[in-house]
């Protein structure tokens, strides 16, 4: 079903990001890659096959065999909430790859051994180190005080500085960060980008306060973070996320370089997303979207998957939609545009 597919597809993805950050922090190992393993499933598909068999598809590793939906791997759960679809799938993730590494570990111990060292490898990956919850006041423009909650969790120090953004959102919760974090920490894995995964959120909706609100609001978690170690050039660097932007990250900058960091010349790089004036980068703000294009393009360019669609390859006859048309939706709709795709609808919070 096109439901066991996706199911398949996040297990082997994630497996392969398991298998790279354990094997070799500065190269893919050999053999199939998850775009390979992509492409088998394609063509399997293709010729009539099914994913959901419990054996391996051909061109797979032997340890794909003995496939299982995700739903089994979140402990039967019909609807698991983000934290545990993620654990879930590095789960699965490990017990696919679990064979492989044992093969691979060139030591004298021996094979109990070896799977003990593997075990206990991914038993240490897989849970954030640490976590910060913390919570402080703000006088509102109209004199009353709120107490504001944040979070920042830090889910791997086995590369430094950690790296994840900074999310304002009523949405937020511990659950959400460390599993945002996880995720961080698998896709610097997966391109060899040499950086630990994070995320902090405050739990706030941007649209009930003013921007004098938002500053002391962002100032303050600036600071609360840095008395933990928590931000820092080497340590831990946030960025834009979901409700922030440029100008959130210059008040982070700012603050924690006169404050914390007066001492470092390079305090200004405790954040990136930074406006070009105060040492920000071009092509920063249109990034995120510009990925969701060449993820879409590595997909729409291949023969194999758009016959699973009875579609051409390329962009010209094809439309598309946008649900959000924030910084991602708007630079996605410029991308794909410009490549000849239609957009043909917009969705919004409260309009479309």
């Amino acid at each position: 079903t096109k439901e066991g597919r996706s199911c398949f597809l996040s297990a082997a993805e994630l497996a392969s990001s398991v298998y790279y950050s354990i094997v070799s922090a500065r190269a893919p190992p050999a053999g199939p890659s998850s775009v390979n393993m992509y492409r088998c499933l394609g063509e399997l598909v293709a010729r009539g096959g099914s994913l959901l068999t419990t054996e391996a598809p051909a061109g797979l590793p032997a340890a794909c065999s003995g496939l299982r939906r995700y739903c089994q791997a979140a402990e039967g759960e019909d609807d698991p909430n983000f934290f545990k679809m993620v654990e879930g799938f590095f789960d699965r993730g490990a017990s696919i790859v679990e064979d492989q590494l044992v093969h691979d570990l060139r030591t004298r111990e021996s094979e109990e051994q070896k799977r003990h060292r593997v075990r206990g490898i991914l038993r240490i990956i897989k849970p954030c180190n640490h976590v910060l919850s913390v919570s402080f006041p703000i006088k509102r423009d109209n004199g009353e005080w709120e107490v504001i909650e944040g979070y920042r969790a830090q889910h791997s120090q086995h590369r430094t500085p950690c790296k994840g953004g900074i999310r304002y959102s009523t949405e937020v919760s511990v659950d959400e960060v460390k599993a945002l974090a996880s995720l961080m920490t698998y896709k610097c894995a997966v391109v060899d980008v040499p950086f630990g995964g994070a995320k902090a959120g405050v739990k706030i909706n941007t649209r009930n306060y003013s921007d004098s609100e938002l500053e002391k609001i962002t100032r303050r978690f600036t600071i609360e973070l840095a008395k933990k170690g928590f931000i820092g050039p080497g340590i831990d660097v946030p960025a834009p996320d979901m409700s922030t932007g440029e100008r959130e990250m210059s008040w982070i900058a700012d603050t924690y370089a006169n404050t914390i960091g007066h001492t470092d010349i390079n305090a200004h790089a405790c954040v990136t997303g930074k406006p070009i004036s105060q040492g920000g980068i071009h092509g920063r703000i249109s990034a995120t979207g510009r990925g969701v294009f060449h993820g879409i393009e590595n997909f729409i360019n291949e023969a194999s998957y758009m016959s699973l669609l009875g579609m051409t390859p390329g962009f010209g006859d094809k439309t598309f939609a946008i649900q959000g048309f924030g910084n991602v939706g708007l630079h996605s709709m410029r991308y794909l545009h410009r490549f000849g795709a239609k957009c043909i609808g917009t969705g919004e919070i409260g309009r479309a």
